[in-house]
């Protein structure tokens, strides 16, 4: 072979060499053209992305490019990041040495915890606070892995490779802010609904006592009705039946009998009469000046007997600063007295003691115009104690209601319930006050007020 064709023949694998050279390059070229246009397409969706994209380095942890998203959440101009912390948007405590331990851990505390998450705090230009939802995209010459609400290791032959990751950044203060005005409705819901429920509860639980009360009241009326009819009845036929046989002293007793019973059980029939008069406002009160010691007077009179077969001792106090007289109705007061007194001696001991204590008392009451403006007003205060049972303090508001007799008295003495209903009603049409309270040395204390003069009912 001579010269000539051997350089013949090393021209043409020059040429081949170079030919196939330009083939890579240009195969290069396409590829790189390709990567380019992937780059910037990708580069264009993160810039117009929805959420902040901020590309943090994975060696010092600084900003390397933001989104327009990002600069309007944090309030910046992109120039004022670039190269700065990205722990000054996100704050990071320090014993986490980074922002993606920080991430994980709050991460884990969340998926551990059953109550309320640990929010993401973010930290504007102004130093406002504002609550983030943070999703981590690890690039690295790997694969690139996109997760929500959690920081997980990308999987990479050599972790060194890791070049930058992006931060995903959703501002969610306002769905916070919504979910927080949410749960203040729903707690305040869940109280009214539970305020409700306890009144209806109770409401429930004070009709069932007021049905029980009227049960007991029918029960109590039935008998004390029936007792005084058939004392009528059976000494009317004993009369009838015997009017031959016994002697006049002995008819006269039972005509005795029938007048105690007629006269009981026309007492009864007016308490009914007036507690609906009262419900109904119809009564009225016929005033005049009356001695409240004189009535006082007249009830111990008429309950000598009683005192007698108890042995009881009856004590009468007057302050001598009281009026001789003060203007009201005689005989509602008269049967409050009655009422109070003889609640006194139903329910002492033997040889028990009752004191009436009367004495000058002066109240501020309100006036009934608009001012509500309260005024002094001169009264008597007359009080009755006895030394019995006494009643229980969770029934002292309760006694005076109709119907409702106290557990300590309910011991088969009788009553209707009534007795009290009507002191309270007859004083406070006089426009006085009346309440119950137990006596330090045992039994019970009632005091009554009366206005000197007539008042508004109160």
């Amino acid at each position: 072979m001579n010269s000539s064709d051997m350089s013949k023949e090393a021209l043409l694998d020059e040429l081949n060499r170079l030919r196939n050279e330009i083939q890579e390059a240009q195969v290069k070229k396409a590829q790189l053209g390709s990567l380019v246009a992937a780059q910037t397409r990708m580069q264009a969706l993160l810039h117009h992305a929805s959420d902040a994209v901020i590309q943090v380095s994975g060696v010092d942890e600084t900003i390397q490019s933001v989104n327009l998203v990002a600069l309007r959440v944090f309030g910046y101009e992109e120039m004022e990041l670039l190269y700065r912390p990205v722990t000054e948007l996100i704050p990071t405590p320090p014993q986490y040495g980074g922002l993606l331990p920080y991430l994980e851990d709050i991460v884990q505390s969340n998926a551990d915890s059953v109550g309320e998450k640990r929010p993401i705090v973010g930290l504007t230009k102004k130093g406002s606070i504002v609550y983030l939802q943070v999703a981590v995209a690890k690039a690295s010459r790997g694969d690139m892995t996109l997760f929500e609400d959690s920081v997980v290791e990308c999987v990479e032959e050599d972790e060194t490779e890791a070049e930058s990751y992006l931060c995903i950044v959703r501002d969610v203060s306002e769905e916070r802010r919504i979910l927080h005005e949410l749960k203040l409705h729903r707690d305040q819901l869940n109280a009214m609904v539970f305020a409700r429920t306890k009144d209806l509860e109770a409401e429930r639980q004070k009709a069932e006592k007021a049905s029980r009360a009227k049960t007991e009241f029918l029960a109590n009326m039935s008998h004390e009705l029936r007792t005084p009819m058939h004392a009528i009845l059976s000494f009317a036929e004993m009369g009838q039946t015997r009017i031959d046989k016994v002697s006049v002293e002995r008819l006269g007793y039972y005509f005795q009998r029938i007048d105690e019973s007629g006269h009981r059980l026309l007492r009864l029939i007016n308490d009914l009469l007036d507690v609906s008069k009262a419900e109904a406002g119809r009564m009225e009160l016929m005033y005049s000046e009356t001695s409240i010691v004189q009535l006082v007077d007249s009830v111990r009179a008429e309950f000598e007997s009683l005192f007698l077969d108890k042995a009881l001792t009856f004590t009468l106090s007057v302050d001598q600063a009281c009026p001789a007289s003060i203007s009201l109705d005689r005989q509602k007061i008269l049967h409050v007295l009655q009422n109070l007194l003889s609640n006194a001696v139903k329910f002492s001991a033997r040889e028990g003691d009752i004191k009436v204590i009367i004495q000058p008392e002066e109240r501020y009451l309100k006036t009934n115009d608009k001012s509500h403006e309260e005024q002094k007003q001169e009264g008597i205060s007359i009080s009755v104690s006895d030394m019995g049972v006494g009643i229980p303090d969770a029934e002292l508001s309760l006694i005076f209601s109709k119907f409702v007799q106290s557990s300590q008295t309910k011991d088969g003495s009788g009553g209707t319930g009534l007795g009290l209903a009507i002191v309270k009603t007859y004083v406070e049409l006089h426009g006085g006050y009346v309440a119950a309270a137990n006596n330090p040395q045992g039994g019970a204390v009632f005091t009554v007020w009366l206005p000197c003069q007539p008042l508004s009912p109160s």
